[in-house]
């Protein structure tokens, strides 16, 4: 399991593999990392998966690997969040492709008949939200916050 971490004070970025007997950690002030819910370091899978064998194409991690152009399948929400939304504890998120696009099953069959078995599985997925702003209730934040010594954005010092 990935977990995606920030300092918004230093501008550092960095990604965990947290195993139960094995972690690895990858760190940058200058790139992008994404997280996945399935080890990918040698190290942590060897310790921690021992009977997963990544060379073998017929586990979902490995077969998600080498999916072939236009195959109906990925992200289904999105999330983003920067240094300046994570001060002020807030993050963008879109329901559907992240790219912003529908996903209509029939005229993607038609274009792409090699995935017609998958036909009782796919449904149309229209692009239903924008990049919305989410952000927790003041009312919720502020004690856990006060609780913290911190205030929220906004709040004036006393």
């Amino acid at each position: 399991m990935d977990w995606l971490l920030g300092d918004r004070k230093t501008g550092e970025i960095a990604q965990l593999e947290l195993g139960l007997r094995a972690h690895q950690l990858w760190k940058t002030k200058d790139g992008v990392l994404a997280g996945s819910n399935w080890a990918h370091d040698p190290q942590v899978l060897k310790e921690d998966a021992p009977q997963f064998d990544p060379a073998n194409k017929e586990s979902s991690p490995n077969a998600r690997r080498d999916w072939q152009p236009y195959y109906p399948g990925g992200a289904v929400q999105g999330k983003v969040t920067d240094a300046t939304m994570a001060g002020e504890m807030r993050t963008m998120a879109r329901m559907g492709h992240p790219c912003g696009g529908d996903f209509l099953a029939k005229p993607f069959l038609a274009s792409h008949p090699e995935y017609v078995w998958q036909e009782p599985y796919l449904r149309d997925m229209k692009r239903s939200m924008d990049g919305v702003p989410v952000r927790p209730s003041p009312e919720r934040i502020r004690p856990i916050l006060k609780k913290r010594g911190r205030r929220t954005v906004g709040e004036e010092r006393r």
